[in-house]
């Protein structure tokens, strides 16, 4: 279960790949970016029926989401997370 959810949030898949993502970048010493993660190894597990905190002036409340968590195959180390629009 993910921390701060509730029981009905449980993993419904876990995949494995190679991830590839050029918005995440290092810039270089000399101004030019290199992507930060190239055919990286990762775990990838799917969530559903994660609440999802509203945002912006006047919000409240939660809605339900998928959310996807990134983990680094190789040392296990947590990377990131995304959760779709609802």
């Amino acid at each position: 279960m993910l921390p701060a959810t509730s029981q009905n949030t449980q993993p419904v898949s876990v995949l494995y790949g190679e991830l590839t993502d050029r918005e995440m970048q290092a810039i270089d010493s000399d101004g030019s970016t290199t992507p930060i993660h190239v055919n990286q190894p990762v775990w990838v597990i799917k969530y559903t029926n994660v609440p999802i905190p509203l945002l912006g002036p006047g919000a409240n409340g939660t809605y339900q989401s998928t959310m996807y968590v990134f983990v680094d195959a190789v040392n296990g180390n947590y990377m990131f997370a995304i959760a779709d629009a609802g």
